[in-house]
C-alpha cells in the first residue's frame, strides 16, 4: 500500500473516536488565501480524463463512488462506552499519484439518528476535527442537501494541507467523503468530480 494511503488511513482511524463524542461548539480560524481559492470560478472538467476512475456501486450505507485508483477497503469496530453498543465502520480510500488522496467513511451507528439531530451531529464531526490540532484551520462551511439529506461542506487547512469534503447523514450511517493533498498540489477538478459523483441509491422523500 503506497505511504500516503497509510498516512491517510491513520487520520481515517483517528477520526473514528469523534464520531461518538457529544455537540461542541468552536470556531475554527479563516485562512484568506484559501478562501479565495475555493471560491474562485470553479474549474471546468473538461479536457481532464476521468474515464480511467473506477465506479464502485454498492459501498456500505446505500451509496456509491468514483476513485481515481481501486480503492483500499478498511472494516472494524470500536466501542461506544458501556452496554456493548459498537460503532461499526468502513473506509474506502484511494490516492493519485501520491499528491492527492480520496476517501469515503461510513460509519454505522447502533441505531437511526433522529433527523432533528442530523445536523448537530454533523457539526460535532466538523468541530471535533477542527480542534484536533491549534494549526487547523477553518476555511469554510456550508449547510447543503445531497438527494434531500442534510450535509455540510467544508474546507479545512492545516499546515499547508488541503482536507476537504462533505458529511451527510443517512439513516443511522454517516458519510464523510474528502480528499487531501497538499495546497499546492489541490487541483478543483478532481475534488468536483469526486464529490459530485458521490450519491445514495435511493433518495430521500
Amino acid at each position: 500500500m503506497a505511504r500516503v494511503v497509510e498516512n491517510f488511513l491513520k487520520k481515517a482511524l483517528w477520526l473514528l473516536p469523534l464520531l461518538c463524542g457529544a455537540f461542541v461548539g468552536a470556531e475554527g480560524i479563516l485562512s484568506q488565501n484559501l478562501i479565495e481559492m475555493i471560491n474562485q470560478e470553479q474549474v471546468s472538467s473538461k479536457g481532464v480524463d476521468f474515464a480511467s476512475w473506477k465506479q464502485k456501486k454498492g459501498l456500505k450505507g446505500g451509496c456509491y463512488s468514483v476513485f481515481p485508483t481501486e480503492p483500499q477497503h478498511l472494516n472494524q469496530r470500536i466501542a461506544m462506552g458501556d452496554g456493548g453498543k459498537e460503532l461499526i465502520y468502513d473506509v474506502y480510500i484511494a490516492d493519485l499519484d501520491r499528491k492527492e488522496v480520496f476517501m469515503v467513511l461510513v460509519a454505522e451507528y447502533p441505531k437511526k439518528v433522529d433527523e432533528k439531530y442530523e445536523l448537530m451531529t454533523l457539526e460535532n464531526l466538523l468541530n471535533s476535527i477542527l480542534n484536533q490540532s491549534s494549526s487547523n484551520r477553518l476555511v469554510s462551511a456550508d449547510i447543503i442537501e445531497i438527494q434531500g439529506r442534510k450535509a455540510i461542506e467544508f474546507a479545512i487547512e492545516s499546515n499547508n494541507v488541503s482536507f476537504k469534503g462533505r458529511a451527510v447523514m443517512n439513516d443511522q450511517f454517516l458519510h464523510l467523503v474528502a480528499m487531501e493533498c497538499d495546497t499546492r498540489n489541490f487541483r478543483q477538478e478532481h475534488y468536483q468530480y469526486f464529490i459530485e459523483q458521490f450519491g445514495f441509491v435511493k433518495t430521500k422523500r
